[in-house]
């Protein structure tokens, strides 16, 4: 997962990036075997911040399949929180 972020740096809490993936973390391992990772969910979360003023998420199962659409899961499948996995990058205004 990518997330870019445009944020207005008078607002943005210097913790932000890391509350953007504990919100992240929280809906991953809400999910259960066979549910389906809804992309535009995370734009709540990511918006659900504090100073966030834009943002571009990519989701895939892998670095190379990145893109702006839902995973479903398959019936035996489950999403798993990978901090690693997961770059925030900002540019603050």
């Amino acid at each position: 997962m990518t997330v870019t972020l445009d944020t207005d740096s008078t607002l943005f809490e210097t913790d932000g990036i890391d509350q953007i993936k504990a919100n992240i973390k929280t809906y991953l391992n809400s999910l259960t075997m066979g549910d389906k990772v809804r992309f535009t969910y995370l734009y709540t979360l990511v918006y659900g911040v504090v100073g966030v003023t834009d943002a571009e998420i990519k989701i895939g199962r892998t670095t190379d399949t990145l893109a702006t659409s839902d995973i479903q899961l398959e019936t035996f499948e489950s999403a798993t929180y990978a901090p690693g996995n997961i770059e925030v990058v900002t540019n603050a205004n």
